[in-house]
């Protein structure tokens, strides 16, 4: 996916299976199935979120607004109503 060496290394506390996928047939299955693409969509989010210490933009919004947890697929239009920048 990128021609830079990876970052990181990664060590399995349990057995598990590893899948490699050819570069061109990720992006077959991105393109022509919109499940696996939000699917890796929602992991990388969830990584960097992680990585950088940051929440879900609607949790963040709701919560400066006193309100409880909002909805995942409120987060675009609570940021454009409260004017917030968002990552």
């Amino acid at each position: 996916m990128s021609p830079s060496l990876r970052a990181l290394t990664a060590v399995a506390e349990d057995e598990v299976g590893l899948v490699e996928i050819p570069a061109r047939t990720f992006w077959v299955l991105v393109h022509e199935t919109p499940y696996f693409a939000q699917l890796v969509m929602r992991v990388m989010a969830e990584r960097l979120r992680n990585a950088t210490g940051t929440e879900p933009v609607a949790d963040a919004v709701a919560r400066s607004s006193g309100g409880g947890p909002a909805p995942r697929d409120a987060s675009v239009t609570a940021c454009r109503r409260s004017g917030r920048q968002f990552v």
